[in-house]
């Protein structure tokens, strides 16, 4: 947001959005779902994390008691504006990231009949 990427220049590292996070997660997944590498779930967790604060000002962008998600990180703080958008974000991937656990917890249960 702050600028475009030129080539072989410094890449922008604010404002970053919900929306972005999302996005990443999603390519993640679909990475992992055509070559089944386990790098791309961990890659999701870390975009996933990204609301929960794990982010470069170590502060959360979801409201865990509202359901609401902030707008973004600017240079030195969280926008405390709660859009559509950035809710949105926050909600489509935590529904993907309880999709990833109920798959895995699908697979290990098949596999644990299989084996009795």
């Amino acid at each position: 947001n702050k600028g475009w990427y030129p080539y072989n220049d410094n890449q922008a590292r604010f404002d970053q959005q919900p929306v972005e996070a999302n996005a990443l997660l999603d390519a993640c997944i679909s990475a992992h779902e055509v070559n089944g590498e386990e790098y791309w779930l961990d890659q999701a967790r870390i975009c996933f994390n990204w609301f929960l604060g794990q982010n470069d000002l170590n502060l959360p962008l979801c409201d865990i008691q509202t359901g609401g998600c902030r707008d973004g990180l600017e240079y030195n703080k969280v926008n405390e504006n709660q859009g559509a958008e950035s809710t949105l974000a926050w909600l489509l991937s935590l529904l993907s990231m309880h999709h990833l656990k109920e798959e895995k917890e699908s697979a290990n249960n098949g596999l644990h009949l299989n084996a009795s």
